[in-house]
């Protein structure tokens, strides 16, 4: 008796449970920074952080604030995608941009087996 109702209740629970999905739901996460010499501001930088159980993206911008804006304003924003192994993080692609007044310098790095 006590097998037959515990048979029936994971049965139940089961047929109530829903379903597994296949591949896991893309989970986001946003931190925002000041960035502070002493107590001035000196910069701001936002990181966008997006993974699911098999790839990741890191996208972070950043930009100089408050009096070092005035004398040595700049701004520069920094990508890395790539894919989760069970055992490690692998990156496949690797962005930077720096942007002063009188110029822009970008990076790019691409991975391969």
């Amino acid at each position: 008796m006590k097998k037959r109702f515990i048979l029936a209740c994971t049965a139940a629970v089961l047929a109530l449970s829903p379903a597994v999905a296949a591949h896991a739901e893309m989970m986001h996460h946003k931190s925002k920074f000041t960035v502070r010499y002493g107590s001035i501001t000196v910069g701001e930088a936002t990181f966008n952080i997006a993974y699911d159980d098999k790839t990741y993206s890191v996208d972070a911008r950043g930009k100089t604030a408050g009096l070092v804006d005035v004398f040595a304003p700049g701004k520069g924003k920094a990508r890395s995608d790539g894919v989760i192994e069970p055992t490690k993080v692998v990156a496949q692609k690797h962005f930077v941009e720096y942007e002063e007044p009188e110029k822009t310098s970008a990076l790019e790095v691409a991975f391969t087996d």
